[in-house]
């Protein structure tokens, strides 16, 4: 591998090509977003957006605390172990 690069002598190091992963992972989802467009019935005839019924109960206020919970722990443990 060159390690002449500009990216290189700026101290860039990329580690397991993981900044090429993401990098592509981010332009694909984006890509993937705008062509599924917004969700079907979200705004009115008028242009306002209409309420989506049950869309952020507690319930699934509760599973999001729970698994942003169970990923950032198990981030730090893959990470700082």
């Amino acid at each position: 591998m060159d390690k002449g690069g500009w990216l290189n002598q700026l101290g860039f190091d990329d580690f397991a090509f993981g900044a090429v992963v993401h990098g592509l992972g981010g332009a694909a989802s984006l890509a993937a977003a705008y062509m599924a467009g917004p969700r079907i019935d979200r705004y009115d005839y008028e242009g306002k957006i209409k309420h989506i019924p049950l869309h952020s109960t507690p319930v699934n206020n509760l599973h999001l605390n729970l698994y942003s919970n169970i990923l950032i722990r198990y981030f730090y443990i893959f990470n700082l172990c």
